[in-house]
Protein backbone atom coordinates (compact mmCIF):
# COMPACT_ATOMS: atom_id res chain seq x y z
CA UNK A 1 0.00 0.00 0.00
CA UNK A 2 2.96 2.06 0.60
CA UNK A 3 3.65 1.80 -2.76
CA UNK A 4 0.33 3.16 -4.55
CA UNK A 5 0.44 6.20 -1.95
CA UNK A 6 4.01 7.20 -2.89
CA UNK A 7 2.45 6.94 -6.61
CA UNK A 8 -0.14 9.20 -5.91
CA UNK A 9 1.96 11.56 -4.24
CA UNK A 10 4.45 11.68 -7.24
CA UNK A 11 1.93 12.13 -9.33
CA UNK A 12 0.05 14.46 -7.42
CA UNK A 13 3.13 17.31 -6.47
CA UNK A 14 4.80 16.72 -9.63
CA UNK A 15 2.75 18.40 -12.05
CA UNK A 16 3.97 21.47 -10.73
CA UNK A 17 7.33 21.17 -10.05
CA UNK A 18 8.45 19.38 -12.93
CA UNK A 19 7.17 22.95 -14.38
CA UNK A 20 9.25 24.42 -12.19
CA UNK A 21 12.56 22.61 -12.37
CA UNK A 22 12.11 22.51 -16.03
CA UNK A 23 11.50 26.26 -16.28
CA UNK A 24 14.43 26.46 -14.36
CA UNK A 25 16.66 24.85 -16.76
CA UNK A 26 15.13 26.70 -19.83
CA UNK A 27 16.04 30.01 -17.79
CA UNK A 28 20.10 29.01 -17.76
CA UNK A 29 19.81 27.50 -20.75
CA UNK A 30 18.64 30.78 -22.13
CA UNK A 31 21.30 32.94 -20.38
CA UNK A 32 24.04 30.32 -21.80
CA UNK A 33 23.29 31.10 -24.98
CA UNK A 34 23.22 34.73 -24.67
CA UNK A 35 26.68 34.49 -23.23
CA UNK A 36 27.95 32.87 -25.83
CA UNK A 37 26.22 35.38 -28.33
CA UNK A 38 27.46 37.97 -26.12
CA UNK A 39 30.66 38.03 -24.11
CA UNK A 40 33.88 39.03 -25.11
CA UNK A 41 36.55 37.45 -26.28
CA UNK A 42 39.08 37.83 -23.36
CA UNK A 43 37.08 37.74 -20.40
CA UNK A 44 40.07 39.13 -18.60
CA UNK A 45 39.85 42.32 -20.62
CA UNK A 46 37.47 45.04 -19.18
CA UNK A 47 34.22 45.90 -20.71
CA UNK A 48 35.20 48.20 -23.54
CA UNK A 49 32.49 51.05 -24.69
CA UNK A 50 31.36 48.84 -27.49
CA UNK A 51 30.55 46.37 -24.82
CA UNK A 52 28.21 48.53 -22.58
CA UNK A 53 24.93 46.27 -23.64
CA UNK A 54 26.41 44.27 -21.94
CA UNK A 55 26.28 46.32 -18.26
CA UNK A 56 22.46 46.40 -19.61
CA UNK A 57 22.05 43.25 -20.19
CA UNK A 58 24.05 40.99 -17.20
CA UNK A 59 22.12 42.41 -14.21
CA UNK A 60 18.66 41.77 -14.81
CA UNK A 61 19.81 38.74 -16.12
CA UNK A 62 21.91 37.78 -12.75
CA UNK A 63 18.64 38.40 -10.96
CA UNK A 64 16.13 36.56 -13.05
CA UNK A 65 18.44 33.94 -13.01
CA UNK A 66 18.46 34.24 -8.92
CA UNK A 67 14.95 34.41 -8.87
CA UNK A 68 15.01 30.72 -10.72
CA UNK A 69 17.13 28.95 -8.61
CA UNK A 70 15.24 30.58 -5.49
CA UNK A 71 12.04 28.98 -6.95
CA UNK A 72 13.79 25.57 -7.49
CA UNK A 73 14.05 25.90 -3.74
CA UNK A 74 11.47 27.35 -2.52
CA UNK A 75 8.73 25.98 -4.48
CA UNK A 76 8.98 22.46 -3.84
CA UNK A 77 9.06 23.12 0.31
CA UNK A 78 5.71 24.94 -0.43
CA UNK A 79 4.32 21.89 -2.34
CA UNK A 80 4.93 19.84 0.80
CA UNK A 81 4.04 21.84 3.24
CA UNK A 82 0.33 22.19 1.33
CA UNK A 83 0.19 18.92 0.49
CA UNK A 84 0.97 17.91 4.19
CA UNK A 85 -1.63 19.99 5.75
CA UNK A 86 -4.50 19.68 3.23
CA UNK A 87 -4.17 15.94 3.03
CA UNK A 88 -3.65 15.62 7.13
CA UNK A 89 -5.22 18.70 8.93
CA UNK A 90 -7.88 19.71 6.87
CA UNK A 91 -11.14 18.19 5.96
CA UNK A 92 -9.71 16.11 3.43
CA UNK A 93 -8.29 14.19 6.47
CA UNK A 94 -11.57 12.52 7.23
CA UNK A 95 -10.74 10.49 3.97
CA UNK A 96 -7.36 10.17 4.57
CA UNK A 97 -7.43 8.70 7.90
CA UNK A 98 -10.35 6.06 6.89
CA UNK A 99 -8.12 4.74 4.50
CA UNK A 100 -6.96 1.07 4.70
CA UNK A 101 -3.21 2.32 5.76
CA UNK A 102 -1.27 2.98 8.63
CA UNK A 103 -0.67 6.39 9.95
CA UNK A 104 3.44 5.66 9.55
CA UNK A 105 2.54 4.42 6.18
CA UNK A 106 0.86 7.82 5.40
CA UNK A 107 3.93 9.86 7.06
CA UNK A 108 6.21 7.92 5.29
CA UNK A 109 4.78 8.22 2.11
CA UNK A 110 5.16 12.62 2.43
CA UNK A 111 8.21 12.03 3.94
CA UNK A 112 9.98 9.90 0.97
CA UNK A 113 8.49 12.19 -1.76
CA UNK A 114 9.92 15.37 -0.02
CA UNK A 115 13.29 13.65 0.47
CA UNK A 116 13.58 12.75 -3.17
CA UNK A 117 12.13 15.75 -4.71
CA UNK A 118 14.79 18.53 -1.88
CA UNK A 119 17.33 16.07 -3.76
CA UNK A 120 16.12 16.91 -7.16
CA UNK A 121 16.18 20.69 -6.35
CA UNK A 122 19.77 21.01 -5.21
CA UNK A 123 20.42 19.27 -8.63
CA UNK A 124 18.56 21.31 -10.47
CA UNK A 125 19.90 24.43 -9.13
CA UNK A 126 23.49 23.03 -9.24
CA UNK A 127 23.07 22.15 -13.29
CA UNK A 128 21.36 25.21 -13.35
CA UNK A 129 23.86 27.39 -12.37
CA UNK A 130 26.82 25.62 -14.32
CA UNK A 131 24.47 25.75 -17.45
CA UNK A 132 24.21 29.52 -16.91
CA UNK A 133 27.90 30.11 -16.38
CA UNK A 134 29.22 27.80 -19.21
CA UNK A 135 27.92 30.28 -21.86
CA UNK A 136 29.84 33.18 -20.47
CA UNK A 137 33.10 31.51 -19.14
CA UNK A 138 35.27 30.02 -22.47
CA UNK A 139 36.23 26.35 -22.29
CA UNK A 140 40.33 27.98 -21.82
CA UNK A 141 39.29 29.03 -18.94
CA UNK A 142 37.54 26.04 -17.03
CA UNK A 143 40.88 24.30 -18.69
CA UNK A 144 43.32 26.62 -16.55
CA UNK A 145 41.42 26.42 -13.15
CA UNK A 146 41.30 22.77 -13.38
CA UNK A 147 44.36 22.36 -10.63
CA UNK A 148 41.73 23.88 -8.16
CA UNK A 149 39.93 20.21 -8.73
CA UNK A 150 42.78 18.31 -9.17
CA UNK A 151 44.23 19.82 -5.63
CA UNK A 152 40.64 19.03 -3.87
CA UNK A 153 41.14 15.48 -5.44
CA UNK A 154 44.59 14.72 -4.60
CA UNK A 155 43.91 15.76 -0.77
CA UNK A 156 41.10 13.81 -0.56
CA UNK A 157 43.31 10.54 -1.58
CA UNK A 158 46.27 11.23 0.02
CA UNK A 159 44.17 11.63 3.43
CA UNK A 160 41.38 9.29 2.26
CA UNK A 161 41.51 7.61 6.00
CA UNK A 162 40.88 11.06 7.00
CA UNK A 163 39.70 13.63 3.92
CA UNK A 164 37.54 10.27 2.75
CA UNK A 165 35.21 9.79 5.91
CA UNK A 166 34.73 14.02 6.63
CA UNK A 167 33.42 13.61 2.96
CA UNK A 168 31.23 11.16 4.13
CA UNK A 169 30.09 12.95 7.11
CA UNK A 170 29.08 15.61 5.15
CA UNK A 171 27.14 13.22 2.83
CA UNK A 172 25.38 11.63 5.82
CA UNK A 173 24.66 15.06 7.18
CA UNK A 174 23.10 16.47 3.65
CA UNK A 175 21.20 12.88 4.07
CA UNK A 176 19.62 13.44 7.13
CA UNK A 177 19.21 16.97 6.80
CA UNK A 178 17.11 15.93 4.15
CA UNK A 179 14.35 14.04 5.72
CA UNK A 180 14.53 16.41 9.57
CA UNK A 181 13.72 19.67 7.11
CA UNK A 182 11.05 18.13 6.39
CA UNK A 183 10.04 16.37 9.49
CA UNK A 184 10.56 19.19 11.72
CA UNK A 185 7.86 20.42 9.18
CA UNK A 186 5.59 18.18 10.11
CA UNK A 187 5.61 18.15 13.49
CA UNK A 188 5.55 21.85 13.84
CA UNK A 189 2.49 21.52 11.91
CA UNK A 190 1.06 18.87 14.06
CA UNK A 191 1.43 21.09 16.96
CA UNK A 192 -0.15 23.90 15.31
CA UNK A 193 -3.26 22.05 14.72
CA UNK A 194 -3.77 21.40 18.53
CA UNK A 195 -5.17 24.79 18.63
CA UNK A 196 -8.31 25.79 17.99
CA UNK A 197 -7.69 29.09 16.49
CA UNK A 198 -4.73 30.94 14.32
CA UNK A 199 -3.21 27.36 13.57
CA UNK A 200 -1.36 28.53 10.40
CA UNK A 201 0.45 30.98 12.53
CA UNK A 202 1.06 28.87 15.51
CA UNK A 203 2.55 26.27 12.76
CA UNK A 204 5.04 28.60 12.07
CA UNK A 205 6.19 30.14 15.01
CA UNK A 206 6.71 26.48 16.28
CA UNK A 207 8.59 25.66 13.17
CA UNK A 208 11.19 28.54 13.87
CA UNK A 209 11.45 27.95 17.20
CA UNK A 210 12.27 24.34 16.48
CA UNK A 211 14.39 25.67 13.91
CA UNK A 212 16.68 27.94 16.01
CA UNK A 213 16.64 25.59 18.88
CA UNK A 214 17.95 22.61 17.01
CA UNK A 215 20.59 25.17 15.50
CA UNK A 216 21.65 26.13 19.14
CA UNK A 217 21.54 23.05 20.82
CA UNK A 218 23.89 21.58 18.04
CA UNK A 219 26.26 24.36 18.34
CA UNK A 220 26.47 23.71 22.19
CA UNK A 221 27.48 20.31 21.57
CA UNK A 222 29.88 20.60 18.94
CA UNK A 223 31.54 24.07 19.97
CA UNK A 224 33.62 22.36 22.55
CA UNK A 225 34.84 19.79 20.19
CA UNK A 226 35.61 22.71 17.65
CA UNK A 227 37.30 24.71 19.86
CA UNK A 228 40.01 22.51 20.90
CA UNK A 229 41.78 23.19 17.92
CA UNK A 230 41.21 27.05 17.51
CA UNK A 231 42.86 27.33 20.88
CA UNK A 232 45.94 25.00 20.36
CA UNK A 233 48.82 26.88 18.25
CA UNK A 234 50.47 23.65 17.59
CA UNK A 235 47.33 21.38 16.16
CA UNK A 236 48.58 19.95 12.78
CA UNK A 237 46.31 19.29 9.85
CA UNK A 238 45.78 15.25 11.09
CA UNK A 239 44.43 16.76 14.14
CA UNK A 240 41.71 19.68 12.36
CA UNK A 241 40.58 16.27 10.54
CA UNK A 242 40.13 14.18 13.44
CA UNK A 243 38.38 17.06 15.42
CA UNK A 244 36.21 17.79 12.11
CA UNK A 245 35.31 14.33 11.96
CA UNK A 246 34.03 13.34 15.45
CA UNK A 247 32.21 16.79 15.25
CA UNK A 248 30.60 15.85 12.25
CA UNK A 249 29.95 12.49 13.92
CA UNK A 250 28.48 14.49 16.93
CA UNK A 251 26.17 16.57 14.78
CA UNK A 252 24.81 13.64 12.79
CA UNK A 253 23.44 11.89 15.70
CA UNK A 254 22.41 14.62 17.23
CA UNK A 255 20.03 15.17 13.90
CA UNK A 256 18.91 11.41 13.68
CA UNK A 257 17.87 10.98 16.96
CA UNK A 258 16.12 14.61 16.69
CA UNK A 259 14.60 13.71 13.08
CA UNK A 260 13.02 10.38 14.78
CA UNK A 261 12.11 12.27 17.99
CA UNK A 262 9.89 14.24 15.33
CA UNK A 263 8.90 11.70 13.34
CA UNK A 264 7.19 9.64 16.50
CA UNK A 265 6.10 12.85 17.71
CA UNK A 266 4.67 13.63 13.99
CA UNK A 267 2.62 10.14 14.24
CA UNK A 268 1.52 10.57 17.82
CA UNK A 269 -0.27 13.61 17.15
CA UNK A 270 -2.07 12.41 14.13
CA UNK A 271 -3.03 9.45 15.97
CA UNK A 272 -3.86 10.71 19.19
CA UNK A 273 -4.42 14.56 19.55
CA UNK A 274 -6.07 14.80 15.61
CA UNK A 275 -8.24 17.79 15.40
CA UNK A 276 -9.18 18.23 12.12
CA UNK A 277 -10.47 21.62 10.81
Amino acid sequence: MLGKLLKHEFIATGRALLLVFASVIAVAALTSLLGLALRPADISVPLSTSDLMLTVIIPPLVLVNLTALGAALIVPFIVIVVRFYRNFLMAEGYLMFTLPVTRHQLILSKLIVAAVWYVVAWIVTTASAVIALAGWIPADYWAENMWLFNALFTGLTQHFDQGGLMFAMYIISMGIGTFSGALMVYFAMGLGQLANAHRVLLSIVTYFALLVGTFVMTIMVTLPISLTSSLNSSVTDTQIFQETIISLAVSNVLSLVLAVAMYFGTEYLLRKRLNLL
